[in-house]
């Protein structure tokens, strides 16, 4: 007689120091349909946790004592593929992957499956629009997209042009439209019609973007993919070691993806919750007053909140967001009449500085009927 276990194969977990706990519930990880197929014919399980996920084997394990061993194990080189999501849209960032087998391990964690620009990092990918204000830069590889998708032109007016990358001879799939949408800068593209796969992007003032047509990833609301793979066999023997009461797995690898230290600016959403409160008697009086500027709120903050309701103070300045000083931002309330207001604004890790998100991304609030503030790490130059 056999019970049938499991024993944790590979952990994937994602950190950030916004977190007391460091570890990040922001990105969620969901097998491709292939991969779900694979899993199921290798006796893997797929265990999504609140901050990453693991990889289980299944074992036949003899209810007598017997020594344990793998119920089925993966004999060649193999990848399983996630689409990743972002459960928080308060964070606009990116992260990093290795491109190196941790010791001890058979698999890489990456994202390089067909996606890598030469001599660029493996990196997960910049979500929201791609282009403007929210450029990547050219470290920033490859953006999915699903059939249909919207991209923010890096100019007014610029043509832009799209080609199949794994065609031989290129050609233009589809043209600009002839009226941008919004504030002009706004397009829809629909390769609805072409096949899954990789695609050139590219204005004609010589900005270009790499994209990946996943209409899989478009229905799970995606924004980039990772892989697991090995590139040798996996023979069993890799995990498991004698402790003298049984095989077990030894040291099953743990992948860790952190936020990335990169340039980005500071940006505080002033949101007036109560009636008569203006957000316009609101500012920001630091040492320097050119530090901020009060900027064009984003039209979907803007219908959220309600137009005149939220306003948006924008850093000059570029601080990588594992290395901010321990800095505080100065705001000034001053309404007409009574109820004046100062006090301190503040950026995750420093919540000692002032209000702060919850996990949720919910508002937090002090109560006091002066406008509530949330802070946005956003864009990344």
């Amino acid at each position: 007689m056999f019970d049938i276990t499991f024993k944790r194969l590979v952990t994937v977990e994602v950190l950030h120091d916004y977190y007391q706990s460091g570890q990040s519930p922001d990105l969620e990880f969901i097998p491709t349909a292939e991969s779900r197929r694979l899993l199921a014919g290798l006796k893997l399980r797929f265990i999504s946790t609140g901050h990453g996920f693991f990889i289980g084997m299944q074992s036949a394990e003899a209810l007598t004592g017997g020594a344990f061993r793998p119920y089925l194990a993966p004999t060649e080189p193999f990848k399983l593929s996630f689409y990743v999501g972002l459960k928080n849209p308060h964070w606009y960032t990116i992260s990093q992957l290795t491109d190196t087998k941790p010791s001890g391990s058979a698999f890489y964690l990456t994202n390089r499956f067909d996606k890598q620009l030469a001599g660029t990092p493996p990196l997960l990918l910049l979500t929201g629009h791609t282009g403007g204000d929210d450029r990547v830069s050219g470290n920033d590889l490859v953006r999915v997209v699903g059939g249909k998708f919207k991209y923010r032109l890096s100019q007014p007016a610029a043509v832009v042009s799209i080609t199949a990358s794994f065609s031989p001879v290129p050609d233009v799939l589809w043209p600009t439209p002839e009226s941008p949408q919004g504030d002009g800068l706004e397009i829809e593209c629909d390769l609805s019609a072409y096949p899954n796969g990789r695609y050139h992007l590219e204005e004609d003032n010589g900005f270009s973007v790499e994209l990946y047509k996943d209409d899989a990833a478009q229905a799970f609301q995606a924004f980039g993919m990772v892989e697991l793979f090995s590139d040798s066999p996996v023979p069993a023997y890799q995990f498991l070691e004698d402790t003298g009461g049984g095989n077990i797995i030894a040291h099953p690898a743990v992948y860790s993806i952190r936020f990335l230290a990169r340039p980005s600016r500071w940006r505080y959403f002033v949101v007036a919750q109560s009636q008569g409160v203006d957000v316009g008697d609101f500012s920001i009086t630091n040492a320097s007053p050119t530090d901020f500027n009060s900027v064009t709120v984003p039209d979907s903050v803007a219908q959220k909140y309600g137009a005149g309701n939220v306003a948006l103070w924008e850093s000059n300045f570029l601080i990588p967001f594992r290395e901010r000083p321990d800095t505080t931002v100065n705001y000034q309330y001053n309404p007409p009449g009574p109820g004046n207001a100062t006090g301190r604004l503040g950026f995750p890790p420093l919540a000692s500085a002032g209000p702060r998100r919850d996990n949720s991304g919910s508002l937090i609030t002090d109560g006091s009927g002066a406008p509530v503030f949330f802070m946005e790490d956003y864009v990344i130059l």
